[in-house]
């Protein structure tokens, strides 16, 4: 059950913006949460069907600049990509709202037809 499981987000980002710095790979450990409980900080016209809301576990979050970055669980001994980082809150990625992403599964029928190369 998704509930349960350990879910990351990936974030390249960088403390200083410059042209010479590196972005570095950090993760948040997260938690999926049903949208019924997302509504509790959403409006229904931002919370879809094709919408995943994740709650924080350890205070790490998803936050500006993250956005089109991947939402990721362990399945087995494989990484599986659920999400696309879509929105955070207006209040600000540290005040505690969850995050919304993009559900892969929403879009798969999309994904493997324009992917094809």
């Amino acid at each position: 059950e998704q509930s349960r499981t350990k879910h990351y987000v990936l974030k390249a980002s960088s403390p200083v913006l410059s042209t010479t710095s590196l972005s570095t790979l950090n993760y948040a450990d997260l938690k999926v949460i049903n949208n019924n409980e997302c509504l509790r900080y959403y409006s229904p016209s931002i919370i879809l069907d094709s919408t995943l809301c994740c709650a924080t576990v350890s205070g790490g979050s998803t936050c500006n600049g993250d956005s089109g970055g991947p939402l990721i669980m362990r399945n087995g001994g494989q990484l599986v990509q659920i999400g696309v980082v879509s929105f955070v809150s207006s209040k600000g990625c540290a005040s505690g709202y969850p995050a919304g992403y993009a559900r892969v599964s929403s879009f798969y029928q999309w994904i493997m037809v324009n992917s094809r190369g």
